[in-house]
């Protein structure tokens, strides 16, 4: 990496590995060629469109840096340790 990893969000490298303009989410719309017609279309596009912002906002606010955390608990704690949610920073 070029940069340090806590300047690189989870959605970089999802954007850097990623085809362009890819879907995160794709719905099989039975519908589609009927949207000048039928409202299920609309529904299911607003909806892919909305998981799909909260999807790449969710990547966007975790850090690579923040990934480490769970490794530096294995070596100072133990797996165990590290596994247990409540002890782990994220």
């Amino acid at each position: 990496m070029a940069r340090a990893p806590s300047t690189v969000s989870l959605l970089d490298v999802f954007e850097a590995v990623a085809e362009p303009n890819v879907e995160l989410f794709s719905i099989d719309n039975p519908f589609s060629d009927w949207k000048d017609r039928c409202y299920v279309h609309d529904v299911l596009s607003g909806l892919r469109n909305e998981m799909d912002r909260d999807f790449r906002n969710r990547l966007a606010s975790i850090k690579v840096s923040s990934l480490y955390s769970a490794d530096k608990a294995l070596d100072k704690q133990g797996l165990a340790d590290a596994m247990d949610p409540a002890r782990m920073k994220a």
